[in-house]
């Protein structure tokens, strides 16, 4: 589904994930989103890099019950055999599937507090479109910034250059 199309019209949030082989968090990811305590209609942007474990079927059996918080799955990905590119690709890419005039970054082994969009959407509105709103974060397990950097020194010298020139 494209950004704009009629069935993610109205969505006050888009959340933006860039998603590779993330089976071993997507669950606990999605269910963060799926838990969250805003109330307006939301929707969550994925683009697959590439991913070869089971992530994919993963996120789409959450489609129900997101669909249930009335939050819409919206995913993309790049074709299957494709070099996965990196995560500042798959994020841009996240974002160009999006319809929401905000948007809530979060990676496919994070998640998030249930009060987390409430508040960023509050404080956005509060401040107006010129302001960019942050949180804090706590890393668990201690340490756990190795797996970024094991997933980034396992690709190719290619997908490498372009995630540096994408960030």
């Amino acid at each position: 589904m494209m950004a704009g199309d009629a069935r993610t019209a109205g969505r006050a949030v888009s959340v933006v994930m860039p998603m590779h082989n993330a089976a071993s968090f997507i669950d606990a990811t999605v269910s963060s989103i799926a838990e969250q305590t805003f109330s307006e209609p939301m929707e969550l942007c994925v683009y697959d890099d590439a991913s070869t474990d089971s992530s994919l079927a993963m996120l789409e059996a959450w489609r129900a019950r997101l669909a249930q918080r009335d939050i819409d799955l919206v995913i993309g990905g790049a074709p299957a055999g494709t070099a996965a590119r990196g995560c500042g690709y798959a994020s841009n890419r996240a974002v160009e599937l999006s319809s929401a005039p905000l948007l809530c970054f979060l990676d496919a082994d994070d998640e998030m507090k249930p009060e987390r969009v409430v508040e960023q959407v509050a404080l956005a509105r509060e401040r107006g479109p010129m302001w960019l709103v942050g949180s804090d974060l706590v890393r668990d397990p201690p340490g756990s910034t190795a797996r970024y950097i094991d997933w980034l020194t396992s690709l190719s010298e290619g997908a490498r250059r372009c995630l540096c020139a994408s960030g």
